[in-house]
């Protein structure tokens, strides 16, 4: 097994706590009816989850504190899937091709 330099720790941790933090932002805008687990498959299924779009999330969500609730064209695809948890529904479906991809 490799070992992890220092450089790689550090972006790992940095990844992990972008991802606590949309994690967070989730379950401030969706409220107590929403699980850390879904949270994360939302985010997952946007496409949100990866080192990238995690990092590039947090970001915009840093910068624009109400895009979950408010949101534009850039992260769509989780805003998109925002309603359908908050609907009920417990199997959400990407939405349509486009959405969010940038």
């Amino acid at each position: 097994m490799r070992r992890q330099n220092a450089h790689q720790r550090r972006r790992q941790q940095e990844l992990d706590q972008a991802r606590a933090r949309l994690i967070a932002h989730l379950l401030e805008a969706i409220g107590p009816a929403l699980s850390a687990e879904v949270a994360e498959q939302i985010l997952e299924q946007a496409k949100a989850w990866g080192s990238l779009r995690a990092r590039e999330l947090d970001d915009h969500l840093a910068d624009n504190p109400d895009a979950l609730t408010a949101p534009s064209g850039r992260h769509g695809v989780v805003c998109q899937l925002l309603p359908a948890h908050r609907a009920g529904v417990r199997s959400l479906r990407r939405p349509s091709p486009g959405l969010g991809e940038h």
